[in-house]
């Protein structure tokens, strides 16, 4: 692996770990208010923030393996662990969207009044902005 390679794989190391810190953050908040606003978007963004957290830990893992050197089990390195991380996380967001299809029709066929929008509003807003 060269100097450059490596380089792009600790840049990715350190935002994995960045991102699993703020989506922990976010799941956090967003399950508890969604609990005690009832809203089901809110619950659904949290099982999304929490998938997202698995999906980071997946890479962060991958990429710490991809940087091993070549040796008698790999005699190519561990190069292609990164891509492993990436089958992991798209199985991941797949199972999560499904779940939360299934949610969603839940909420559709019973519907549950909301309390507390303006604080429901408030976290979504900084889910936003911290996603973005």
């Amino acid at each position: 692996m060269n100097k450059n390679s490596y380089i792009d794989l600790k840049k990715g190391e350190k935002a994995a770990k960045y991102s699993t810190l703020a989506n922990l953050t976010l799941a956090v908040m967003k399950l508890v208010v969604g609990l005690f606003s009832g809203s089901i978007a809110l619950l659904a963004d949290a099982v999304h923030s929490f998938s997202d957290i698995f999906a980071s830990v997946a890479v962060y893992i991958g990429l710490k393996l991809s940087q091993k050197e070549p040796d008698d089990k790999f005699h190519y390195g561990y190069y292609k662990f990164e891509t492993l991380a990436s089958l992991i996380v798209s199985v991941i967001i797949v199972l999560t969207g499904f779940e939360i299809v299934v949610e969603s029709i839940k909420g559709i066929i019973t519907p549950a009044q909301m309390t507390i929008p303006l604080l429901v509003i408030t976290v979504s807003l900084i889910s936003v902005v911290v996603s973005y």
